[in-house]
């Protein structure tokens, strides 16, 4: 009898905190889709002159993270990766020349 076939390692793109990375993840600082809930409320508040709120429905959402992929400079080499806004905006992670500028 024949062992088990040989598999193949494996290629994970791991983010630096060094967990796998997946969708919906930012690769530098590893936001991710929170959960949360809408609540639809009808009547006029008391102190407006009404007789109170009434809730007539909850509802769960998503709130996803602004995720863009964009070329990033990882170890002296451009690479693409899945970053959210934040991370872009505070200057967490450093584009790669383009290669118009680096030719001329």
């Amino acid at each position: 009898m024949a062992g088990p076939a040989p598999t193949k390692p494996l290629l994970i793109k791991v983010r630096d905190t060094g967990v796998p990375a997946m969708a919906r993840v930012c690769d530098i600082c590893g936001k991710k889709t929170a959960t949360g809930g809408t609540i639809a409320r009808r009547g006029l508040p008391k102190k407006a002159g009404g007789v109170g709120l009434r809730i007539t429905g909850r509802t769960l959402r998503r709130f996803r993270p602004n995720l863009q992929k964009i070329r990033t400079l990882v170890d002296g080499k451009a690479v693409r990766q899945t970053v959210c806004t934040r991370c872009i905006k505070s200057g967490k992670i450093v584009k790669p020349m383009s290669n118009k500028l680096a030719n001329a």
